[in-house]
């Protein structure tokens, strides 16, 4: 692999890089992350190669004194942005902007679940994923004072046209911790990873949309002598019939990364 190019941020991109995705007609999508020191609830910018330069523009913005933390995850499926906005104010909901970049200028949606949890109201945002059909939001377990929010996951039918109340909303299994800091979806199937703490085991699902719900298909936890904290689940990559699983607090310091093949319908470790 040969290194190509590389953007760096000036004074008004600082936090450049905080998530980034592949945009339509060879576009980069990046966003300019959430800073405290500089008051900045960052934005969610576009670069096209024009010549031997990288031209940027603003796809989205909020004022400065917004309490929403723009961009801390995006996804993409061609011309569809999703990107993810949790809020750092414990009375003001997350949500999800979701940017048509197919129309010109770009379309622009916003996406807030009402959730039973105000920690999850908060965190509502924190992780996303779509493709095509669904939008998949993650509401990551968070505690504020006196509040605790146990985690979810909400799955929203584009098809549908509905985008003020999910189709699906998954809450933590009993005993799993990180629910919602990872999600992914690849046609019907969702992908749920939780980290765990740093003393208890990770764990990711996978669920299947069938006859009109989404079911448990099958729930994989860390290798055996894997030890215990080592973060199993805390990244997440999907492709085809591969997902790859990473785990980066080994102990030793080294990390890992466990990569599964579908085998008799079943993920399976390679």
């Amino acid at each position: 692999m040969q290194f190509v190019d590389r953007i760096l941020g000036d004074e008004s991109g600082l936090g450049l890089g905080a998530s980034v995705a592949a945009g339509p007609d060879d576009s980069l999508i990046v966003t300019r992350g959430y800073s405290r020191e500089a008051g900045d609830p960052g934005a969610v910018l576009r670069y096209r190669r024009v010549g031997d330069e990288w031209v940027r523009s603003v796809l989205f913005a909020v004022d400065h004194d917004s309490d929403l933390m723009i961009g801390t995850s995006l996804a993409s499926d061609g011309t569809r942005i999703a990107v993810a906005c949790p809020s750092r104010n414990p009375a003001v909901h997350g949500q999800v902007v979701l940017l048509d970049l197919a129309s010109d200028p770009p379309g622009v949606v916003s996406i807030t679940a009402l959730l039973d949890d105000l920690a999850d109201h908060v965190q509502f945002g924190r992780e996303v994923d779509i493709d095509g059909r669904w939008l998949v939001v993650g509401a990551q377990d968070f505690e504020w004072p006196g509040r605790a929010g146990h985690g979810s996951i909400s799955i929203f039918d584009l098809k549908a046209g509905e985008r003020s109340r999910p189709a699906a909303r998954l809450t933590a299994p009993q005993g799993v911790s990180g629910w919602g800091r990872v999600v992914a979806v690849a046609d019907d199937r969702m992908f749920a990873c939780a980290p765990g703490s740093f003393e208890g085991p990770g764990v990711f699902i996978i669920y299947e949309y069938q006859a009109g719900e989404w079911q448990e298909l099958q729930r994989v936890t860390p290798p055996p002598g894997s030890p215990a904290g080592d973060r199993f689940g805390f990244a997440l990559s999907v492709e085809h019939d591969l997902m790859t699983v990473g785990a980066p607090d080994m102990p030793d310091g080294h990390g890992s990364v466990h990569t599964y093949s579908i085998k008799d319908g079943r993920f399976k470790l390679i």
